[in-house]
């Protein structure tokens, strides 16, 4: 595990909606072992759709909006996400009111 972390390779992308930048989402995911995704534009129901990329990474991701609050005006906002490498011991958390995540890795 020591030599993961050394050569540990990770970026951050925002990537302004999650559907339409997949293909660059892919390349990063192909690239780095860890990825960090802002603005997602993803409502709470479409996070299913972060693991539908990466076989050999898990995703974990947040929404601030709901479908089920009613009619959504325009699109959507804000929107974080996580992808890590299957072979990295990690895990992913959020604070209490999961305005946070973050991945921490041993």
């Amino acid at each position: 595990m020591e030599g993961i972390l050394n050569n540990l390779s990770l970026v951050t992308y925002n990537c302004q909606g999650f559907k339409s930048a997949m293909p660059d989402v892919q390349k990063l995911l192909n690239d780095y072992q860890i990825l960090f995704l802002q603005e997602t534009w993803l409502a709470k129901q479409q996070l299913d759709n972060l693991s539908c990329l990466g076989v050999s990474q898990f995703a974990f991701g947040r929404a601030d909006y709901d479908f089920n609050d009613g009619l959504v005006h325009g699109r959507g906002h804000g929107g974080t996400a996580i992808y890590w490498s299957k072979n990295l011991k990690a895990s992913s958390f959020s604070n209490c009111d999961g305005s946070i995540i973050g991945l921490r890795v041993f």
